[in-house]
């Protein structure tokens, strides 16, 4: 039960952070009124985000280490769809940019723990399966989630997208919360 449970939450991880991957620089050129710079801004968002995860993966190692891996995953959850509302109510580009940096605090963290949680939840003998799992999980998330974003941005705008988003990642951590207490407790 908790190797299902971290491949479908490796779908929902993988799809919801790519989910602003195809509106990215679009929603940046309507903050600024213009496309004409909306992809060096939106570019360097991503730039800045990648150097903060650089930074902050080992620390993120660390505390999976010491508090368990599934809570690291319903912590970077938690936080991450906490930021995806952020950057659908931002003001302006610059805290959206925050938003964007703040996003990567706790997305960097949720892949390398749910898969050290696979490693502790899988025998040896079965570890190269779950991983072939894991990954095409992650393939399958990495094609629908810009695939909803593009639909959905379309029909409703680009917010939804970051609202929606924000609302899956934080239902997946009350979800995996509960769902741990009880492999816990029985």
């Amino acid at each position: 039960a908790p190797f299902m449970m971290l491949a479908m939450t490796a779908f929902l991880v993988q799809a919801a952070l790519l989910t602003r991957q195809p509106i990215l620089a679009l929603y940046v050129g309507q903050f600024l009124g213009s496309m004409e710079k909306a992809a060096v801004m939106a570019g360097s968002m991503l730039s800045a985000s990648g150097i903060v995860a650089f930074f902050l993966a080992p620390w993120w190692a660390k505390f999976g280490q010491k508090n368990g891996y599934f809570k690291a995953v319903v912590c970077c959850l938690f936080g991450s769809g906490v930021m995806f509302y952020f950057q659908a109510l931002a003001p302006n580009v610059w805290i959206f940019a925050l938003s964007q940096v703040m996003l990567a605090v706790f997305g960097v963290g949720t892949m390398p723990s749910i898969n050290a949680a696979v490693t502790e939840h899988t025998s040896a003998a079965t570890r190269g399966r779950a991983f072939g799992v894991m990954t095409m999980a992650q393939q399958f998330g990495s094609m629908v989630g810009p695939l909803f974003a593009s639909l959905l941005s379309v029909s409703v705008g680009f917010s939804a997208v970051f609202f929606s988003t924000g609302t899956v990642l934080l239902m997946v951590s009350m979800w995996m919360r509960r769902r741990v207490k009880q492999l816990i407790t029985g």
